[in-house]
């Protein structure tokens, strides 16, 4: 049986050279113990290697390979990157099925966390499958603390009354740390330590095969950045490994407008309506984002949202949001929120964020709303809350695969603020004064079926519970973003939940088109009142890009309260998002 030899030469200027010019290297394969069966030659390794980090995955995978397929002598015999060029030998040994392990030179920490009890594994006999899945282990727990040469092989091979044994030999190679992170920018205004902290791969850190592969994963799902081209690696002959990132900018920043003239019934003026979102991000070149939404639905109705939020203040993984939300409908009432929350960014594109809301809802004209006096009441709530974001899509503009996930609960009080002789009235019927509990939570899975065609779950919802709830205070649902097939915010809930099954086929990288329903259900559980519902809405549409921006229409059906479905009623929904 060949001796392991392991003969690194990387030249850093030569291949910084080649990687600037983004040459790949040619790989040659050769055997030691002649050319493997026939059988095994149906995987054939690549040729034109992008660097030297895919090499090495390219020889490790070639030889797990060779042991699913019960060739468990097999391994790297040399290696040998120099000048571009990379030759690897490759020893295939004898098939076996199979036999005994001798584990007495493997390190018994690295057995431990790899998940194998080193007695049981020492008097048992095994399959070739089993012994492949435990060499498997092995390898990736070693490449992904330090070890990106490990190599792991059966010697001492000897059959004995028809059993076969063997001893397991790993050779752990040096131990790499990234010594530098080289970052190639391309019309990209964010530091270094932004990008570090997106790519979660920081100097010191040690070799990791796993974080690696998730740089490609963490700029996809960052709004700021696109990766030009796969992340490249350089080994030195010290244990230092220098990091190669090239990335560029993405289009962070949208505009959505829509404006409508309404005419008055009773006067020659006209009423402008509509929805504008605009969305800046990184203008200051900190990561940071400035959002503005204004909605005019009908007259004397209307909604403008501000939020701002930067992130990695002084370095650090904290940041802060703030975000200002005011509604007023008619002559009715008038809503003012206030959220402010600190943001905790962590390396597999997920945030933390703590907040502290406070909330206020004033009553202009108390003859205006439905029920008992105390449904009219002014009331003011402060909560405290936690919120978690995650999203891991493979293209976040016209996903394929993937989910985001989104959930939050906050808890405080909620209060009633009524005339005193109202307050006398009442007594201790009703607390004016109550812990208030909200959950929200918003959740997309992308399955795909094929490579044109995903099949997108989504369950998104939300709770407001509380002893004194009025219903100023309410969620409004339907529309475009919730349940398809009726009017944007038409639907008052203090709770609600909402299903959707959406067919998709992604035509262009940014369009698509679409079959879905919407299912929901919904309560109004009020101080003076309560009342359910089960709508539903179903339809078809489509969304394709242009040089403008992207147009979406859906047309849907709905229906509510158990009524038929109409086809008069149906609803033509319309978007447009320009990205810049």
């Amino acid at each position: 049986m060949k001796l392991f030899r392991l003969k690194i030469l990387l030249f850093s200027l030569f291949i910084s050279t080649t990687l600037l010019s983004q040459e790949k290297i040619s790989t040659t394969w050769l055997y030691t113990d002649g050319m493997p069966d026939r059988k095994l030659l149906k995987y054939q390794p690549n040729t034109k290697i992008s660097d030297s980090a895919a090499v090495i995955r390219e020889a490790r995978n070639y030889v797990s390979y060779l042991h699913n397929n019960g060739y468990l002598e097999a391994s790297i015999d040399s290696f040998i990157i120099e000048q571009g060029e990379a030759e690897i030998k490759i020893y295939v040994g004898n098939k076996i099925e199979d036999v005994q392990l001798n584990i007495s030179e493997v390190d018994e920490e690295i057995m431990t966390k790899s998940g194998y009890r080193d007695k049981f594994i020492a008097r048992t006999q095994f399959s070739s499958a089993f012994v492949s899945r435990f060499f498997e282990s092995i390898i990736s727990y070693c490449e992904n603390n330090g070890y990106p040469f490990a190599r792991i092989r059966l010697d001492s091979v000897r059959v004995d009354v028809g059993e076969v044994n063997a001893m397991v030999l790993l050779d752990k190679g040096p131990l790499y740390r990234i010594d530098s992170i080289q970052i190639i920018r391309e019309k990209v205004k964010l530091t270094d330590y932004y990008i570090q902290n997106v790519i979660a791969i920081r100097k010191g850190d040690l070799y990791s095969e796993v974080q690696l592969l998730r740089i490609d994963r963490n700029i996809q799902n960052n709004k700021y950045l696109t990766l030009l081209d796969p992340p490249e690696i350089i080994f030195s002959e010290k244990g230092k490994a220098r990091l190669i990132v090239h990335v560029g900018g993405s289009r962070s920043s949208s505009f959505d407008g829509i404006l409508g003239f309404q005419p008055q019934e009773e006067s020659t003026e006209i009423v402008i309506t509509g929805n504008i979102d605009l969305k800046l991000g990184n203008a200051l070149g900190w990561g940071e984002d400035l959002n503005l939404n204004w909605q005019r639905l009908q007259d004397q109705t209307q909604q403008i949202k501000l939020g701002a939020g930067t992130p990695f203040l002084f370095r650090s993984p904290f940041g802060l949001r703030y975000n200002l939300d005011i509604y007023r409908q008619d002559t009715t009432f008038n809503n003012v929120e206030h959220k402010l929350g600190i943001t905790y960014s962590l390396p597999s594109s997920s945030t933390f964020t703590g907040f502290v809301r406070w909330f206020s809802s004033d009553i202009i004209r108390p003859d205006a709303l439905p029920g008992s006096n105390l449904n009219n009441s002014n009331s003011r709530a402060l909560t405290y809350g936690i919120a978690f974001q995650h999203s891991a899509l493979d293209y976040r503009f016209n996903p394929r695969k993937g989910y985001v996930l989104s959930a939050e609960f906050s808890v405080g009080e909620n209060e009633l603020i009524v005339d005193p002789l109202l307050a006398e009235q009442i007594g201790d019927s009703i607390a004016l004064s109550s812990t208030q509990l909200e959950a929200k939570l918003d959740f997309h899975l992308f399955i795909p079926l094929g490579r044109q065609w995903t099949l997108l779950f989504r369950a998104h919802g939300a709770s407001l519970q509380t002893d004194n709830l009025t219903s100023n205070q309410s969620y409004r649902i339907g529309g475009i973003h919730s349940i398809r097939g009726f009017d944007e915010q038409s639907i008052l809930a203090s709770s609600y939940g909402v299903g959707t099954t959406e067919l998709r086929l992604l035509f262009e990288k940014d369009s698509y088109l679409t079959l879905f329903t919407d299912v929901g259900w919904y309560e109004q559980s009020y101080i003076s009142s309560y009342d359910s519902d089960v709508p539903f809405g179903f339809g078809g549409g489509i969304s394709f890009s242009t040089k403008a921006g992207i147009f979406s229409l859906f047309y849907a059906l709905g229906s509510q309260r158990g009524n038929p479905v109409e086809l008069r009623t149906g609803k033509i929904h319309f978007g447009f998002v320009n990205y810049f």
